[in-house]
């Protein structure tokens, strides 16, 4: 689009030349990320030899004292042990004997709130939302005038009248 002065015309132009920066970006991140190296996990009955480890591999070794897997990866020229597959929650949340961590009164409660609850949910018709199935006005929305939609682009591009 050649420019020729006008307000449409650079506007036009701003969106091209965002459009076109937009896809150079999303371009440009895709090819960076097919580039990295994303590191994968591989099940082993035996850790490899150093020399055939290979970079970007966890290791996932069966652990028969613990029964969870230890993970393994290469750092440098060593086989090192990152972590394990275990999860202790031990020390997370202490529960004190003979008391529950909510009430049965208020498990009872939170149990009879889906029954009686209202279901809001979105209605076809615009400014109205459905309440328990039954369509409820919200807004009503109005609607500019032919006068108004043209002294806003008389104000906006100095075009004069809106086409029909």
């Amino acid at each position: 689009m050649a420019y020729d002065g006008n307000k449409l015309s650079k506007l036009e132009a701003l969106k091209l030349l965002a459009e076109r920066t937009k896809l150079e970006t999303e371009k440009g991140i895709k090819a960076a990320i097919a580039e990295a190296g994303h590191a994968k996990f591989e099940k082993v009955d035996t850790l490899p030899e150093i020399a055939d480890a290979q970079e970007n591999v966890m290791y996932l070794l069966l652990n028969t004292e613990t029964n969870h897997y230890d993970i393994y990866a290469k750092i440098g020229e060593n086989l090192e042990q990152l972590d394990d597959t275990s999860v202790n929650l031990e020390n997370y949340m202490q529960k004190e004997q003979g008391k529950e961590l909510i009430a049965t009164e208020k498990i009872t409660k939170l149990d009879g709130i889906a029954e009686s609850a209202t279901k809001v949910e979105a209605s076809a018709t615009n400014g109205n939302i459905k309440i328990n199935g039954i369509e409820t006005k919200v807004y009503e929305q109005e609607v500019a005038t032919t006068e108004e939609v043209n002294a806003m682009l008389d104000e906006v591009f100095g075009t004069g009248e809106a086409s029909a």
